[in-house]
């Protein structure tokens, strides 16, 4: 005999047979259960495929897919015999003769190597390039617009202020209204041309 917990409540003794038979019942049960999942799944899967069930339930989703299909594809032939017919108007004789006088960018663009390595590391230099272009602006203008403002602070001076003659440093020391616009934009112009 062997004692084994029931759910509802404390251990009842039983023998091989009773145990044998519940877990043949346990057994069946699952098989059931099992075959009713199969039974199911080959069910869905002759309906998915059959496919005038599925143009009948998604008819109109069909359509409308064949529909953007048909226009892309017609699109790109109408593009196409629109450059073709480009090409053989005046227009695209003087592309096809400055296509000929000029060196071919094809070889150019091979010898460049890849352009998204290329294309990634000008965009990094643009934004290197933007940020020092800021820096100096700010720092350059930093005093003139304090001054317009009424503020008495005094910045560090600048480094475009040191690349200056000093007669020009002098100037600026003490300039009108209209001298600071001057000093501004000409501080514009050097800063411009450094970073050239």
């Amino acid at each position: 005999m062997k004692a084994i917990a029931n759910d509802d409540g404390p251990a009842v003794a039983m023998g091989a047979r009773e145990t044998a038979r519940q877990l043949d019942s346990e057994i069946a049960a699952l098989r059931e259960e099992l075959s009713a999942l199969v039974a199911e799944l080959d069910r869905r899967r002759h309906e998915a495929l059959d496919v005038r069930l599925q143009v009948k339930r998604h008819g109109l989703e069909l359509a409308l897919t064949g529909a953007a299909l048909i226009a892309a594809a017609s699109g790109f032939v109408w593009l196409k015999s629109r450059r073709s017919r480009r090409r053989a108007g005046w227009r695209g004789q003087l592309e096809r003769l400055r296509d000929a006088v000029t060196p071919s960018r094809k070889a150019a663009d091979r010898a460049q190597g890849p352009r998204g390595v290329t294309s990634i590391l000008t965009a990094a230099a643009n934004a290197g390039v933007a940020a020092v272009i800021k820096k100096g602006l700010e720092r350059a203008l930093r005093r003139p617009l304090s001054r317009t403002q009424g503020t008495t602070q005094s910045p560090r001076p600048s480094r475009a202020l040191a690349r200056w003659p000093r007669s020009r440093a002098a100037k600026v020391s003490t300039p009108s209204r209209s001298a600071h616009v001057d000093d501004i934009q000409e501080r514009i112009e050097i800063l411009g041309r450094s970073m050239r």
